[in-house]
């Protein structure tokens, strides 16, 4: 295994994935990158898309509450390619309503129109509870299962472990093993550190390959509607508008969600 492959490896990728070219070989990259960050309160979301962009464009501050209270995007040019961030605010963030969770994670997925590469779904080295397993279901209920193709779980807190023995504890850690299973591996980000490019190539180097193995697709305005229609309807009540419909400002009645969008708005 070479250099490439084996950090590919040791930061969680699932090599037997890869494609049949060659596993050291960069693959030609997809040009611009759409990623969502997802996960609880408190968990590193705006640093990691600090470290991603190698900038400081989202809000970071430690706090019993979430200092993201609505979706916010952030862009920046990464080894010569473009590169989009949305910042969403938590799940189970006790200050913030479910409905409006509901409404800003849609629009998380218009703001990356035409839709995202990649949902990173970012969550702590030290701890993984029944609470995260839960987020878990919570993103698969309100994007479609097919989510999963578009999915990789993000580890902040880096310097916490030693990369070659964390594969073996997530594989001991039986509900994390299986829900690594589920998506499309994992990765594991250092944001003390926003001068270490080599995490931030290598993640964008696994969304290469994950968006060639869903044959240069991106989570669509298709998959989206079919996840309205088919998963439960705990955060979908009734007929959620789709995130891509550019309609005038709307608002929330009743039992009704309807996003908020403005007919312009992109990161």
């Amino acid at each position: 295994m070479d250099e490439k492959a084996d950090n590919l490896h040791h930061r969680g990728f699932p090599l037997n994935n890869l494609p049949s070219n060659s596993t050291g070989a960069r693959l030609q990259n997809i040009g611009n990158i759409n990623i969502v960050l997802l996960g609880k309160t408190g968990v590193g979301k705006s640093s990691t898309g600090n470290t991603i962009l190698g900038k400081n464009i989202f809000k970071c501050k430690k706090s019993l509450k979430s200092v993201t209270q609505s979706c916010e995007c952030g862009e920046s040019v990464v080894e010569g390619r473009h590169v989009s961030v949305v910042d969403t605010p938590g799940f189970f963030d006790t200050t913030l309503p479910e409905e409006k969770l509901a409404e800003e994670l849609a629009q998380s997925v218009f703001l990356s129109t035409p839709g995202p590469h990649a949902f990173l779904f970012v969550l702590p080295t030290d701890r993984f509870t029944e609470q995260e397993e839960e987020v878990c279901k919570e993103i698969k209920m309100m994007f479609g299962q097919d989510v999963l193709k578009y999915l990789i779980l993000l580890f902040t807190h880096g310097d916490d472990i030693e990369l070659e023995t964390f594969e073996s504890e997530v594989n001991e850690h039986e509900m994390l093993k299986k829900i690594v299973k589920s998506c499309q591996g994992y990765h594991i980000f250092n944001n003390k550190d926003q001068t270490n490019r080599e995490q931030v190539n290598d993640l964008l180097q696994k969304i290469d390959i994950m968006t060639e193995q869903n044959e240069g697709k991106h989570y669509s305005n298709e998959i989206y509607e079919e996840a309205k229609r088919t998963t439960f309807k705990r955060f979908w009540q009734n007929s959620l508008p789709c995130p891509f419909d550019r309609s005038p400002v709307e608002r929330i009645t009743g039992a009704r969600l309807i996003i908020t969008v403005p007919a312009a708005v992109k990161c």
